[in-house]
């Protein structure tokens, strides 16, 4: 095995890491949203242990589905380009509710959402912006329906 033939697979199991890792942070911020919603104990709300601030348990409960869900959508690595423009969307405008508004009663729902802390928001959208540009790789599911689709026009 040459150097090229590794750093070719390296280069096709980067945008899985990467998925994957970003989609930890999004499953069990939503995961403990959710369980919340059903009563479990998971301790004070993601804003209470960073921030100090409340969210009502409607959307608390509203913003961990959403989470999931696209924790769930990068695993799989579907929508990847447009999953990771909303998290980027949700994490800048997360960050500057926490900026500018880190004394207020109220945060909005995505800054609370995004775990409450600027610092792993903007983290969170760095390594969005990669998938941004690289897509899913060729083990996500966007990959295999884009072959998919040029294997039916070729035949």
């Amino acid at each position: 095995m040459n150097a090229t033939m590794g750093s070719d697979r390296m280069l096709r199991i980067a945008p899985l890491v990467l998925r994957l890792g970003i989609a930890a942070v999004l499953l069990t911020g939503g995961v403990r949203q959710i369980s919340r919603m059903f009563g479990a104990d998971t301790g004070e709300s993601v804003l209470a242990d960073n921030a100090g601030l409340s969210i009502s348990a409607r959307w608390e409960s509203v913003l961990g589905i959403a989470q999931a869900a696209v924790g769930g959508l990068l695993v799989l690595g579907l929508f990847t380009r447009l999953v990771s423009a909303a998290v980027i969307a949700g994490a800048g405008y997360g960050t500057y509710t926490l900026i500018t508004a880190s004394n207020a009663e109220t945060m909005t729902p995505i800054a609370q959402a995004l775990d409450g802390s600027g610092g792993a928001m903007l983290l969170l959208a760095a390594a969005c912006a990669s998938l941004l540009f690289s897509g899913a790789g060729c083990l996500g599911l966007d990959c295999r329906a884009r072959n998919a689709k040029r294997l039916g026009a070729a035949g």
